[in-house]
């Protein structure tokens, strides 16, 4: 009895201590131990909550989001049980007053965040969801003292966000800095001299050095505060660069052979010649990177060389009406590998004449290896990007063709199967899949796709592995069901129609943003763009920055589009633009990107949740694409393998303008089946994807989404 008694009280005993380590209340414990400014912060905290939930006009705990009940209810879920969740375990497990302090200001920052996004239209809900979530989290791990771990496994842009509430631990702040550092180093760069104590500027500027090179070297060669920063860090690599920016001619170049120097197998000067030669420099950083086992080394490498083959790619494209011999002249001399980082670095660029010149000169060069040899030559690096070009430009079929049915098989496996990790790569391997089976014309080649994705999904709900599940599971959704039934699948809007209402802002009006860089192309398609809407049907406004196009019709729509200035004025018109539209309350609904791929950046910047169709000259890949999800996360896409022509996309905006101009839906497979008449014999128009064909956004969009269903 004595022994049961000890037994029941240690228990007891064991317990209490648990629940010391972590209240995990909906109220306040003890609310005598809480202090006059932590009672201002929780009302600080329920008086931003307040604002946001009246944003939709109603007090209910609810944000709607446009009648989304999943972005609705992720949101609320996020701020309405999350946040209080955080808050009062935060006065209930935590005893030191500056801590507290600094847990609950850092939260009343992030709400206020949500509030003036929503006032901006510019709610990222994936975000904030993340955001909050990871506070909470993050609260438990410090309390725990598993805070290094925490931060090891989690680090993003979001966390990073919630560092002030590390004031009081600096070494988890310098954990936190330190993984920042290798992920987003422009980040924390553009703070270097804030940073405190030095010692965390110092290891900040080791790990950029380390993952963005090019960075500190342009702080070591600026007349900035950053300068000496820079100069004064004691790694060896960091003193590397300094040199290289006092004694090369092309510093920006010579340090991506730093190991060769330091191995004294090629001296600066000869460096110095290599870097001024373009196909030498090229060339070389091809050798290096295949010769590198270092991860972060080959990341700057690819890095580079993407930056590289855009000369080589333009040239291509460029001389599209000369002779190949005087087209390919500038890859004419490169080996196997050499075209195939020509062709995996320049996706985004190509032109189909280019992309199918260099192939064709790729599959020359590379015999006598089979196409398994030579990927497995270089580590299969980008082959994912190789496979899902080749599905783009329908040369899939004959690069399998070089090699055995066995290698085959197992090259398909390794192209579908991995996706499990990290989860950036794992979802940009999983656009390379989608969009490889969309654009497939083999159908042996699709099915073993299939049999792949659904093999790997087994595997994944047999080993309880959640996110290669959810993958998988999509992907497997996406290539079997339907077009009819994947959006309730999915739990996604339509995405073989668009309502005429979901276009219509809060007056009834279709808001169209159109975006016109300022170089020859851009202004030539501006003027183009001006003359068609001289006809009587539109009322024209001018003004600085802008011009406006008003419908005169029953049914409204406002284009506003950028004047093209000379670069860099034409971004800087761009801006003004979106402040006029932000400041007026005009939410468009439709972007529309005109040129190259290479402004498409300028356009994805200004991109809104309103956003519901988006036109882009040129989509070359995951980054476009989630950067698109992540901003406009119910945008349509219509999107075009090269860089778009005015044959095709006259036509495109034409069909849209009547369309709307007539109230009516549109409707993608008709609107497609239509243009597919009309452009016949038009080869360029089968470069076009069509939102109900683009399986890449659609992935993303199917994947965020049930992201946001993971509502506790």
């Amino acid at each position: 009895m004595k022994k049961s008694i000890q037994l029941l009280l240690a228990f007891i005993l064991f317990s209490g201590s648990l629940w010391a380590q972590e209240n995990l209340q909906m109220s306040i414990a003890d609310s005598f131990s809480i202090s006059r400014a932590e009672w201002q912060f929780l009302n600080q905290i329920a008086n931003e909550q307040k604002r946001i939930d009246f944003a939709d006009g109603t007090k209910d705990s609810f944000l709607n989001l446009d009648e989304d009940m999943t972005r609705s209810r992720a949101l609320s879920n996020a701020i309405f049980k999350k946040v209080t969740q955080f808050q009062f375990y935060v006065v209930n497990n935590f005893a030191d007053g500056e801590t507290k302090r600094a847990f609950l200001t850092t939260l009343i920052l992030e709400l206020k965040k949500v509030n003036i996004n929503i006032d901006k239209n510019r709610l990222d809900v994936n975000s904030s969801k993340r955001t909050f979530d990871q506070a909470y989290d993050l609260a438990r791990a410090v309390k725990k003292n598993s805070g290094e771990y925490y931060i090891k496994n989690n680090s993003s842009e979001e966390l990073y966000a919630l560092s002030p509430m590390l004031e009081q631990y600096p070494e988890l702040m310098q954990q936190l800095l330190q993984q920042t550092a290798k992920r987003y180093p422009d980040i924390l760069f553009s703070q270097l001299k804030t940073l405190q104590p030095p010692s965390i500027a110092d290891e900040v500027v080791v790990q950029t050095a380390v993952s963005e090179p090019k960075l500190v070297l342009n702080y070591a060669t600026s007349t900035a505060v950053e300068r000496d920063i820079v100069r004064r860090n004691e790694s060896q690599y960091v003193k590397d660069l300094v040199m290289i920016a006092d004694k090369s001619k092309t510093p920006l170049k010579a340090i991506y052979f730093l190991p060769d120097y330091n191995a004294k197998k090629l001296t600066l000067a000869e460096i110095d010649k290599i870097t001024e030669d373009k196909d030498a420099y090229y060339q070389k950083l091809v050798a290096r990177l295949i010769a590198s086992d270092k991860v972060t080394e080959k990341k700057q490498l690819t890095k580079e060389l993407y930056q590289e083959t855009k000369y080589y790619v333009q040239q291509m494209n460029e001389l599209h009406f000369m002779s190949d011999a005087a087209r390919f002249k500038s890859i004419s001399g490169f080996s196997a590998d050499e075209l195939y980082y020509i062709i995996t670095q320049g996706d985004e660029e190509f032109y189909t004449s280019s992309y199918m010149g260099a192939f064709s000169r790729f599959l020359s060069k590379m015999k006598p290896k089979d196409g398994y040899d030579f990927l497995n030559k270089i580590q299969f690096h980008k082959f994912r990007t190789f496979i899902r070009l080749c599905g783009n430009f329908n040369t899939l079929t004959p690069f399998l063709k070089t090699m055995k049915d066995s290698a085959k098989q197992e090259l398909m496996t390794m192209f579908v199967g991995n996706l499990d990790g990290d989860l950036e790569k794992s979802l940009e391997g999983a656009i390379d899949v989608a969009t490889t089976y969309s654009s497939a014309k083999d159908t042996a080649i699709q099915n073993l796709i299939i049999e792949e994705v659904q093999r790997n999904r087994n595997q994944a709900s047999l080993s309880d592995n959640q996110l290669a599940y959810r993958i998988y599971n999509i992907l497997n959704i996406l290539f079997t069901a339907s077009d009819s039934t994947v959006s309730a699948k999915l739990n996604v809007p339509p995405i073989a129609s668009l309502p005429y209402s979901a276009m219509q802002n809060d007056s009834g009006v279709v808001v169209q943003q159109i975006f016109f860089p300022g170089d020859g192309d851009g202004k030539g398609v501006f003027n183009s763009f001006k003359s068609r809407h001289f006809n009587g049907n539109w009322k024209f406004t001018d003004a600085e920055d802008w011009v406006v196009f008003e419908s005169k019709g029953k049914y409204k729509i406002i284009k506003y589009a950028n004047k093209p200035k000379d670069e860099p004025q034409d971004e800087m018109a761009q801006k003004a633009l979106q402040q006029y539209l932000i400041e007026t309350n005009q939410k468009p609904s439709i972007i529309i990107q005109r040129g190259h791929s290479y402004h498409v950046a300028t356009t994805l910047d200004q991109l809104a949740p309103c956003n519901r169709v988006i036109i882009l000259g040129a989509c070359g890949g995951f980054n476009y694409l989630e950067t698109i999800m992540r901003k406009s996360p119910d945008a349509q896409i219509i999107s075009s393998k090269q860089v778009g022509s005015g044959s095709v996309n006259w036509p495109i905006l034409d069909y849209l303008d009547r369309t709307m101009l007539a109230g009516k839906d549109i409707d993608w497979v008709s609107m497609w089946s239509d243009l597919s008449k009309q452009l016949r014999g038009n080869a360029l128009f089968d470069d076009y994807v069509p939102p109900h064909k683009n399986l890449g956004s659609l992935f993303l969009k199917a994947f965020y989404r049930a992201e946001l269903e993971e509502v506790e």
